[in-house]
C-alpha cells in the first residue's frame, strides 16, 4: 500500500473539482527520505520516497486541530532526476492523472514539481510559516542534518546547461567562449562553439559566480575537444627523450600546451583507481609517461633501457691475463629475459 491508498491525509478532498487549480503552490512541513520514515508504508521498493507534506498557501485551517499539522502528502512528479526539498521551502505543484485514472479518465492529484526560487540562493530557499500554519507550530528547522552553507552561482555562458547542488558542486554541459564575461579558464585557443563537459566538486569562492578552475577547486574532471587546459602539474613530466643507442620514444607535450584534440583531465587531492574483479588496463598510442617526487620516467624508454641493458650482459666480457673472459655464466638468464622484454615490444 502506498501514500495513493492511504485516505484524506495522502490526497486532495475533491481532487476531481475544478475549484482545484491545475498549478499551486505550498509549504513543505515533512519529507520521506527513507524507508525508516513513520509514513513510509509502500509494499514497492522506493515507492514513497520524495513525498512531502504540503501546507498549501492561502489554505485554511481548523486551529482546533493545533495538535496536529495539517498537510497532503504529495508525490514527486519526476522519480528519474530528483532533488528533495527542504523543510520550509515552498514547492510547485502540478494537477495530473493518477493510478485511479486506469478506472477514472477524470481521477486526478497533485505532484510536486520543484522548489520555489523565494531567495535566489543555491543553498536554501525556506521561507518557514509562509502557508501560516497552526499558532502552536513553528516550521524552524531545515531537516535533520542540513547545515546552510554560503556560495556562489555557477557562472552561465551562452547556451549552457548547468545541474548545481546546495553544495559546491556542479556540472557543466557548455562550450568555449572566447568574447564571454568574465573570462573563463578554457576558452583560450579554441573556437566558439567547441564543446566542454566539467564535473567540479568543492568550489573555490563564495562571491557572485563561481567560474570552474581545475587548479583551484578540490576535485575536477574535464571532458574536452579542443581546449587547452593549463593544468598544473604535481611534478615535472617526462617530456623528452631518453637516449639509449636501440633509439627511444617521441617526446610527449607538456601538459598545458596540450589543445586542438580531445582530452579528459582530472585533478584532485588523491586519486585511486580500483579494479573489483578484472585488470586496470592502461593503453596509449604513443607513450605513457609517470611522475612522482622522485622520478619521472617514459615507460617506453624505461622499457628500452632494462632490454638494452640486458642486450650488453647478455655479452659482457672482460679482459684477463689470459685474454677475454668468456661470456658470463648468468648469460642464459639474460638472454632470457631479454627474450621475455623483446616478446612485449609493440
Amino acid at each position: 500500500m502506498g501514500f495513493g491508498d492511504k485516505g484524506s491525509s495522502a490526497k486532495f478532498t475533491n481532487a476531481n473539482s475544478s475549484s482545484n487549480p491545475m498549478v499551486a503552490s505550498g509549504e513543505v512541513i515533512d519529507v520521506v527520505m527513507n524507508p525508516d520514515h513513520q509514513w513510509y508504508k509502500s509494499d514497492t521498493p522506493g515507492a514513497d520516497l520524495g513525498y512531502v507534506k504540503v501546507k498549501l498557501l492561502g489554505e485554511l485551517v481548523d486551529y482546533a486541530l493545533s495538535d496536529e499539522i495539517q498537510g497532503h502528502w504529495i508525490p514527486p512528479l519526476n522519480k528519474n532526476i530528483t532533488s528533495y526539498p527542504l523543510k520550509g521551502e515552498v514547492v510547485v505543484l502540478l494537477r495530473a492523472a493518477t493510478l485511479g485514472a486506469m478506472i477514472n479518465p477524470k481521477d486526478t492529484g497533485y505532484y510536486w514539481l520543484s522548489v520555489v526560487n523565494t531567495w535566489g540562493d543555491i543553498n536554501s530557499n525556506a521561507v518557514p510559516n509562509v502557508s501560516f500554519n497552526p499558532k502552536n507550530f513553528v516550521n524552524d528547522t531545515l531537516g535533520d542534518t542540513f547545515e546552510e552553507k554560503e556560495m556562489a552561482v555557477v557562472q552561465h555562458y551562452e547556451g549552457d546547461t548547468i545541474m548545481q547542488g546546495r553544495f559546491d558542486n556542479s556540472i557543466r554541459l557548455g562550450s568555449t567562449a572566447v568574447a564571454g564575461k568574465p573570462k573563463n579558464t578554457w576558452s583560450v585557443g579554441s573556437t566558439d562553439g567547441d564543446p566542454i563537459m566539467i564535473i567540479s566538486n568543492g568550489h573555490s569562492d563564495t562571491g557572485d559566480s563561481h567560474i570552474e578552475d581545475i587548479n583551484l577547486n578540490d576535485s575536477t574532471i574535464m571532458l574536452t575537444k579542443t581546449q587547452k587546459i593549463d593544468l598544473e602539474p604535481a611534478n615535472a613530466i617526462a617530456d623528452e627523450t631518453v637516449p639509449v643507442p636501440s633509439g627511444g620514444p617521441s617526446p610527449m607535450v607538456a601538459v598545458g600546451e596540450y589543445k586542438d584534440t580531445s582530452q579528459v583531465i582530472i585533478n584532485s587531492d588523491r586519486l585511486v583507481f580500483n579494479s573489483k574483479k578484472e585488470n586496470i588496463i592502461l593503453s596509449a598510442k604513443k607513450e605513457i609517461g609517470l611522475s612522482t617526487a622522485s622520478w619521472k620516467l617514459n615507460v617506453s624508454a624505461l622499457a628500452d633501457i632494462v632490454l638494452e641493458m640486458l642486450t650488453n650482459l647478455e655479452m659482457e666480457t672482460h679482459p684477463t691475463a689470459c685474454g677475454m673472459s668468456a661470456p658470463p655464466v648468468q648469460a642464459p638468464v639474460y638472454g632470457m629475459l631479454k627474450g621475455q622484454m623483446e616478446a612485449m615490444k609493440q
